[in-house]
């Protein structure tokens, strides 16, 4: 079965932050590393349940999944029906939980 891939508003925002904060590295980098995230997003079509569930490692439960990309960025998604909706795209270091409001 292939699921739809919806990707928010919020993570094409969060994408379009992460190229412009590569960009200081170069057009070709930058363009590569967008490129990179969303063919990786595009695989969850065929393949929503690669990543982990996040209530794994919180507190609180949560329905949030998540898929590492090249161990620089964590996309956030969850399974709704026949859909992959990626909510949150962030580079590694930064406080996603937060940003996410888990504990």
């Amino acid at each position: 079965m292939n699921y739809k891939l919806r990707i928010s508003e919020q993570a094409q925002k969060d994408i379009e932050s992460i190229y412009n904060y590569v960009l200081k590295d170069g057009v070709t980098i930058a363009k590569k590393q967008a490129n990179l995230i969303y063919s990786t997003l595009e695989k969850l079509e065929l393949f929503p349940e690669m990543g982990a569930n996040l209530s794994t490692y919180t507190i609180e439960k949560n329905d949030y999944k998540f898929l590492s990309i090249k161990k620089t960025y964590i996309a956030f998604y969850k399974i709704v029906g026949d859909e992959v909706r990626v909510v949150r795209v962030f580079r590694g270091e930064q406080d996603y939980l937060r940003q996410l409001d888990i504990k």
